[in-house]
């Protein structure tokens, strides 16, 4: 008697026996084909086939490993463009900064948004109409040897060195250029990062502006008071007169509190702001007084 779970020839219409096909009678009612075991002619073949299967695993296994290596070249070439794309942003706004006067600095968006509340004052003065006592107290302050080095005041640097290894409170050896470089580009702090990236700026700000753009952007973005940028803005604020107005001891009042303009005030100077007042007017007139911003010209 002839199973009707068993097929049936679509031409013949007779129903085949399972046994003939090699099926089985799988639990869910289905038909399922056993696998055939794989049959060789000769041992010759069947080296050959387990060759073929070997060469078929390296072949993959090459494979993956190319796509490995071409992923990590893809993320290598990415990130060398990002890296390079990163260096030339200075050349770039550094190259339009030789004529373009900067609209703010990172400093000042720094202090934006980092809680103060206090407003930022900021007016851009040109050279010309800044009285020449500023730009000469500025140099007896925070750089006489600004005219001499390319950026790096080395002798300042040997010095400042050798106080901190006698253990003696080490004095800043940054000059103007560097003061620029992170004031206008960069962030607060004394981490190596910054400091390498401000010697980087250092070396195009010295290969793009000249001295005088230097001095010129330096005291426009510097902070008197706190909030309170450039020459401009400190000038009608602490003294209520235009820049160009500034005497030698209004100059050598502004530059005295520089170093740290949210502790030291124009307003109301400490004793020690008015004797660094004092040692900057007596270093402004042993320089040479303005005659020596004439080598700026």
């Amino acid at each position: 008697m002839s199973n009707r779970n068993e097929p049936e020839d679509v031409v013949t219409g007779k129903r085949e026996s399972s046994e003939s096909h090699g099926e089985f009678l799988h639990p869910d009612g289905l038909y399922k084909h056993e696998p055939e075991p794989v049959r060789y002619s000769s041992e010759t073949e069947k080296d050959d086939f387990r060759s073929a299967q070997k060469e078929s695993a390296v072949f993959d296994e090459n494979r993956r490993t190319e796509q490995v290596r071409s992923l990590g070249r893809s993320i290598l070439r990415f990130f060398i463009k990002t890296v390079l794309i990163v260096l030339m942003i200075p050349w770039v706004l550094i190259l339009v900064m030789r004529w373009v006067p900067p609209p703010l600095s990172s400093f000042m968006l720094y202090q934006r948004f980092t809680g103060y509340t206090g407003g930022i004052k900021y007016e851009w003065i040109e050279w010309n109409d800044i009285s020449p006592a500023v730009p000469l107290a500025v140099i007896a302050a925070e750089d006489q040897r600004f005219l001499e080095h390319r950026g790096f005041d080395f002798e300042s640097i040997r010095s400042a060195w050798d106080e901190h290894r006698a253990g003696v409170r080490t004095r800043g050896a940054s000059t103007i250029s560097q003061q620029v470089a992170k004031n206008l580009f960069l962030w607060p702090g004394k981490d190596i990062v910054r400091k390498g990236l401000e010697g980087y700026v250092t070396i195009i700000i010295e290969l793009i502006w000249s001295k005088r753009r230097i001095l010129e952007i330096y005291i426009n973005i510097a902070e008197f008071s706190p909030g309170i940028y450039g020459i401009g803005a400190a000038s009608e604020i602490h003294f209520n007169k235009l820049s160009q107005h500034l005497t030698f001891d209004d100059a050598a009042l502004m530059a005295a509190v520089l170093p740290n303009p949210s502790r030291l005030k124009i307003s109301s100077p400490s004793s020690y702001v008015l004797s660094r007042r004092d040692f900057i007017r007596n270093q402004m007139r042993k320089l040479g007084g303005i005659q020596l911003l004439t080598a700026l010209d």
